[in-house]
């Protein structure tokens, strides 16, 4: 059928997959590579080797830059990467524990990330540098997101509570 997309075989298991904005998809194996295809075509735009296996992405709204999360267990950091010109914008590396989550905020601008070391932070959407630092409100923090005014950060964590933080001065609310 014209309207179908072919299979994409990928020589090892697949660990995530997602859309893009503009309609491509991304996905990672075992090996650890991320593969893009462009499915109006249906043809594979590109592979990137990967630091660590990655389960979830997260793509700014353009589509042309993404974060890879890490697999479960493993303590490497999540990793921007600019999608248009096929490489590595910066590793965010000053977690000191496992990221379970990554998120592109106001406007793709800044990444927000919890740790399960309990510290959450803000960096630069653009180049991957810290900004701020929310420290240690949980034994471990599992998720963050950002309320839809930009006043508010509310973290997640593991010892069932919900914290909720001011963006402009960092305190707790």
């Amino acid at each position: 059928d014209g309207n179908s997309l072919t299979l994409a075989e990928l020589p090892a298991a697949v660990d995530a997959a997602a859309f893009l904005s503009d309609g491509r998809v991304v996905a990672s194996d075992a090996r650890p590579r991320l593969h893009v295809y462009d499915t109006a075509r249906r043809v594979p735009v590109t592979e990137i080797v990967l630091p660590s296996r990655v389960t979830a992405f997260r793509a700014s709204s353009d589509g042309n830059r993404l974060l890879t999360i890490p697999i479960t267990g493993i303590a490497q950091p999540p990793v921007l990467w600019d999608l248009r010109n096929e490489q590595r914008i910066a590793v965010l590396e000053a977690e000191h524990g496992p990221v379970f989550s990554a998120r592109f905020i106001h406007g793709d601008t800044e990444i927000l990330t919890p740790s399960t070391s309990g510290t959450t932070r803000v960096w630069d959407g653009a180049t991957g540098r810290l900004r701020k630092s929310y420290f240690r409100t949980a034994p471990f923090l599992t998720d963050a997101a950002l309320d839809p005014t930009g006043t508010f950060i509310v973290t997640a964590g593991g010892d069932g509570v919900l914290r909720f933080w001011d963006t402009s001065s960092g305190h707790m609310m």
